[in-house]
């Protein structure tokens, strides 16, 4: 008991609730969450999960508002009971909790993905250049 620091032994009927539940206690440390998900709820993360997974596999474009508006769908379609405000931080979570992640395109050099509002004439090129210049 010392070890635990607990003020009396526990309950023969509390360890037996401990043991019986043990894989939801496991199952809970594991995942990192905060909070448990109900089964309806899993079930219509998964299906949203999976309709994402076809959309990656068939190299569509995926957005987040597209995500978010096949999830409000299919809740609908489901009939969740649980009620959830499909946010910006409720997209952040499900993408994390399914390895998701958004590419952004890095600007390799000017011009390439975005156009430039001046035209790059000889006189830019040397403005430019001078620009990096130690003096």
């Amino acid at each position: 008991m010392d070890a635990f620091q607990l003020g009396k032994p526990p309950s023969e009927r509390t360890i037996m609730y401990i043991c019986k539940h043990e894989s939801v206690w496991v199952e809970e440390k594991a995942s990192n969450s905060k909070r448990r998900m109900d089964e309806a709820f899993r079930a219509f993360d998964e299906a949203l999960a999976t309709w994402v997974r076809e959309r990656i596999e068939k190299q569509e474009r995926l957005s987040g508002a597209m995500i978010k508006r096949k999830a409000r769908a299919l809740s609908d379609a489901m009939q969740t009971t649980k009620k959830v405000k499909f946010s910006n931080g409720w997209l952040c979570s499900f993408q994390q909790r399914h390895g998701f992640h958004t590419k952004r395109r890095k600007l390799l050099e000017p011009g390439r993905h975005e156009r430039r509002r001046t035209p790059l004439t000889p006189l830019n090129r040397v403005a430019e250049s001078s620009k990096h210049r130690l003096v």
